[in-house]
């Protein structure tokens, strides 16, 4: 028969050794959360923001809404300038023929 084994022996030095260490590295990591929490706060006021810019730009009228009204701009300013040049053309004739008949 060979003998029981004795297990593993951990004197409480290397145990406090041990907890100190991991007492360290959960600091660390404490700090860091924490750092990455306060970034994501200020993450979700920028995505807030960002959101409300999309939504402000949805708003906005469509690109065929705006062509529709470009149209109708285009069409009166072309009715008016036709219709400008007709009654300059009456003005031009009613000189023409008033014209002389004033100056005799």
């Amino acid at each position: 028969m060979s003998a029981p084994d004795p297990g593993i022996y951990i004197s409480p030095t290397q145990m406090y050794t041990e907890v100190r260490g991991l007492a360290e590295v959960v600091g660390r990591i404490e700090g860091k959360l924490d750092q990455a929490l306060r970034e994501n706060v200020d993450m979700r006021g920028d995505i807030q923001d960002h959101e409300k810019r999309l939504r402000d730009l949805e708003a906005e009228p469509k690109a065929s809404a705006i062509s529709a009204r470009v149209e109708k701009v285009e069409h009166q300013t072309w009715r008016s300038a036709g219709a400008s040049a007709a009654i300059a053309a009456v003005f031009m004739l009613a000189g023409q023929v008033f014209l002389p008949m004033i100056l005799r």
